[in-house]
């Protein structure tokens, strides 16, 4: 009888109170730990965005040409082994199998990453190493140490170089290797990073054996160099008689189907006789008084593009001096617009491959066909109207080459 005083005729007994407030904290603790979980949750996913992120700028820094060249030039200017003997042309054997520190530059030659001095040497980052918080921040204050680990910045990285060759290793293939080394504070959690290397315990850069990579570690294998070189070609003339009743050169184009007339780099009226993009080292040099071009050996994708004046057709091609032979691809014909006959453009993109260890030569050489009535007959006459207005000293070109391997 005395249950029935605990009861409120007007609403909820006091055990069903009891109850309906114990489930209410139930509810609570386990909102609560959802919410927690799912910040948690969220913090990760924030992490391996940022993790993300940098593995892709890695990459980019490694694959961008311009970054790789200002890279290459530091790392020279340091005196590095491996960029010595890469910019000096020379053997690369001594260095098969040595892996050493690199410091990756961005195309504007300034430093990305710079990791302490001597990664392959444990303990390798102090308590004031660069790093990366876990936001993708730049930090300084990553501890490599065990149980050192700072929560605010959590992740460095060790970047090593080394060739990949056999023999003479010239101008060899490099693989680069970026290592995520993660090292939190106690508070931060473990993270799905899959294998590799996560501490700062292993060194191995073999990229044949998978456990090594991790899934934001970043393994890459390309060509020491590579290079974009492009020339401003002067298409010097080759007549020695002036046509009859001409005062002055009327054209400079070597009568089909007789290749004669070789690109040179004699100053044009623009001023600078030539220009060059993006090779430091030289795989591409041109003789400024015989128009040659020397190559270094390696293979290359090339481009000819040249403009015949007042010709009804103008071809092209690249030849090699010694042996003489024609490279195979390069010969592009041009024609005129029928109306005018006043210019044809001549483009050719060739595959050069030299081989050995010394640079090949070439020459870039032009011909025109006559066009009946229009322009005067003859091998010393063939391009240019008999006329000052289309009297043209020189045909410009360009020529550029960039590395494969």
């Amino acid at each position: 009888m005395w249950l029935t005083k605990l009861k409120n005729s007007k609403g909820f007994s006091l055990i069903e109170v009891l109850i309906s407030a114990g489930l209410m904290a139930l509810v609570a603790s386990g909102m609560i730990g959802l919410v927690t979980s799912m910040n948690k949750e969220q913090n990760n996913q924030y992490r391996l965005s940022a993790l993300r992120e940098l593995k892709t700028r890695f990459q980019f820094l490694i694959s961008d040409q311009g970054s790789w060249n200002k890279t290459l030039e530091r790392m020279y200017s340091a005196g590095d082994p491996l960029a010595v003997c890469i910019r000096d042309q020379v053997t690369c054997a001594a260095l098969i199998g040595v892996v050493s520190d690199l410091t990756l530059h961005d195309n504007a030659g300034n430093p990305y990453f710079v990791p302490p001095a001597n990664t392959l040497v444990s303990p390798s980052w102090p308590g004031n190493s660069a790093g990366f918080s876990d936001k993708g921040s730049p930090c300084t204050g990553f501890n490599g140490n065990t149980g050192a680990g700072v929560d605010t910045c959590p992740f460095t990285y060790k970047v090593v170089w080394e060739p990949i060759c056999t023999g003479t290793c010239i101008n060899p293939l490099i693989r680069v290797t970026v290592r995520l080394i993660y090292n939190p504070g106690s508070k931060a959690p473990a993270l799905p990073l899959g294998s590799g290397n996560l501490t700062t315990s292993a060194f191995d850069t073999d990229d044949s054996v998978a456990d090594n990579t991790g899934k934001y570690d970043v393994v890459m294998k390309r060509s020491a160099k590579a290079i974009n070189k492009s020339f401003t070609l002067n298409m010097t003339n080759n007549y020695s008689v002036l046509p009859t009743g001409e005062a002055t050169p009327g054209g400079n184009c070597q009568q089909s189907p007789t290749f004669g007339v070789r690109g040179k780099t004699s100053a044009p009226e623009s001023g600078t006789s030539w220009n060059e993009v993006d090779d430091s080292f030289d795989l591409v040099t041109v003789d400024i008084a015989t128009g040659e071009i020397s190559i270094m050996p390696g293979t290359y994708s090339c481009r000819i593009t040249a403009v015949g004046w007042a010709v009804n057709t103008f071809t092209i091609q690249l030849r090699a001096v010694s042996p003489s032979v024609v490279v195979p691809g390069s010969i592009a014909t041009g024609t005129a617009a029928q109306a005018s006959l006043v210019q044809a453009t001549a483009t050719s993109t060739p595959i050069v491959s030299v081989g050995g260890s010394v640079p090949a030569v070439y020459v870039v050489e032009q011909t025109c066909q006559t066009a009946t009535g229009l322009i005067a007959p003859g091998p010393t006459f063939t391009m240019g109207m008999p006329t000052p207005n289309y009297d043209q000293p020189s045909v410009y070109g360009t020529f550029s080459c960039t590395q494969t391997n």
